[in-house]
């Protein structure tokens, strides 16, 4: 899938008590934005603290170099949030389980790995509207959206029932954190 993504628009950006309209751009993170990707990734990880709700493994690196893809947001140069979407490597199978879907189906399941937003810029829809971005990208090859969300989360699962997906089931997942498995 290749795929070219370049849109700008303002978010607001809460600092110190002030509200700002910044402007962002949206673009398909490339190869040289896997220090930054990471970095993000990293101190959301952190800022949360708690894998009960939001687990550190990721697929970052290999969305990027082509198993998926990554969107991400900046202000000016500054990486302020991505969503990684990936389609092959080691989730696909678990996905394809999650979801009791047939082997003839796997070429059409996108796993909607996470969406994460530095704190100044939570607030903006951007879990929604990157979910939108995501479908426009991956319709009509993949179909099967295939998403865990923690219990504990209810920001993310209140966005995800939003964008239209529904809780398939609830289970441990990644060595034991209960997971809502939403298709």
């Amino acid at each position: 899938m290749e795929h070219a993504l370049n849109e700008r628009f303002f978010l607001v950006k809460k600092e110190k008590g002030i509200r700002k309209n910044v402007l962002c751009t949206m673009r398909l993170l490339a190869e040289k934005d896997v220090p930054s990707a990471l970095d993000l990734h990293r101190k959301i990880t952190l800022e949360i603290g708690d894998e009960n709700i939001f687990c550190a493994e990721h697929t970052i690196e290999e969305s990027i170099l082509g198993k998926g893809f990554v969107i991400g947001i900046f202000d000016s140069d500054y990486l302020v949030a991505m969503r990684a979407i990936s389609y092959g490597g080691k989730y696909m199978e678990e996905a394809q389980k999650d979801l009791q879907l047939h082997s003839s189906e796997r070429d059409h399941i996108a796993v909607m790995d996470f969406c994460i937003t530095e704190k100044a810029f939570r607030g903006n829809y951007v879990q929604h509207f990157t979910f939108l971005k995501a479908e426009e990208i991956l319709y009509p090859e993949r179909y099967h959206l295939h998403s865990t969300i923690s219990p504990l989360n209810i920001f993310s699962l209140r966005n995800v029932l939003r964008s239209g997906f529904l809780i398939v089931d609830l289970k441990e997942k990644y060595g034991g954190y209960l997971r809502f498995i939403l298709h």
